[in-house]
């Protein structure tokens, strides 16, 4: 997470390959543009960050 600031939630979705009810988080590069960790957390290539979580994580 850069610096503190919050990935946004952006949608539920079903994974195809696990059948499994998932929320997804995804970060433009705009909020990466002074992070001192951008190209560990980033890579070299890619623009944005996304990651997704199961949607019952909660009650886990």
């Amino acid at each position: 997470m850069p610096q503190g600031k919050i990935i946004p939630f952006t949608k539920v979705f079903i994974e195809k390959k696990s059948n499994t009810k998932k929320k997804e988080y995804r970060a433009s590069n705009k909020i990466y543009i002074d992070c001192p960790l951008r190209s560990s957390c980033l890579g070299k290539s890619a623009q944005e960050k996304k990651f997704s979580v199961t949607y019952y994580r909660k009650e886990y």
